[in-house]
């Protein structure tokens, strides 16, 4: 939804994951078609994680162990998704905004 040569508004060395270091030759704020790259390294490096474009959350429960996250996809009915954790990522340099229906029952969150 962004143009491709967009730049990130922080730099690399803020929006990386911890276990997977951008390619050495990346500009200190990549651009937007260098952060879909590194996505998807990430998704091939760990088997098991995916990334969900035009999916907005609608609701989530944690019932019997698990957590039921119902999400509505851009032209397709609402659907229910099942995890056995949630991580929720609030931003680096933003305050915190917990949704009412998650407290207390939040196992960790990640910036």
């Amino acid at each position: 939804m962004v143009h491709p040569e967009m730049c990130t508004n922080q730099s690399r060395h803020t929006v990386s994951f911890s276990d997977l270091a951008w390619p050495e030759k990346t500009p200190s704020f990549p651009k937007a078609w260098q952060v879909g790259e590194y996505l998807e390294r990430y998704i091939e490096t760990y088997p098991g994680y995916e990334i969900r474009l035009n999916t907005r959350v609608m609701k989530t429960e944690f019932l019997d162990g698990r957590w039921k996250v119902h999400v509505q996809e851009v032209l397709h009915e609402q659907r229910t998704l099942e995890f056995d954790h949630v991580i929720v990522s609030t931003g680096f340099f933003g305050e915190p905004k917990m949704p009412k229906i998650l407290d207390g029952t939040i196992l960790f969150s990640i910036s």
